[in-house]
């Protein structure tokens, strides 16, 4: 999945984002998809870790 760079109203390019926030995006989408073909039981280890990616998130938004 590639990313398209919209611009802003001024016609500069956005910064993309940086390679940690991409990552983690693919890894929840990762973890989503994985999720619709699985039972339920390792849906719950999963949810302990997307909610460790958010707060990393947080973290990492914060930090700027």
């Amino acid at each position: 999945m590639s990313r398209v760079i919209k611009s802003t109203r001024d016609g500069r390019p956005q910064p993309l984002r940086p390679r940690a926030v991409r990552k983690a995006d693919k890894r929840i989408e990762r973890t989503l998809r994985v999720q619709k073909s699985m039972p339920t039981g390792i849906l719950i280890v999963q949810q302990g870790a997307n909610s460790a990616i958010a707060a990393a998130g947080r973290r990492y938004l914060e930090m700027r």
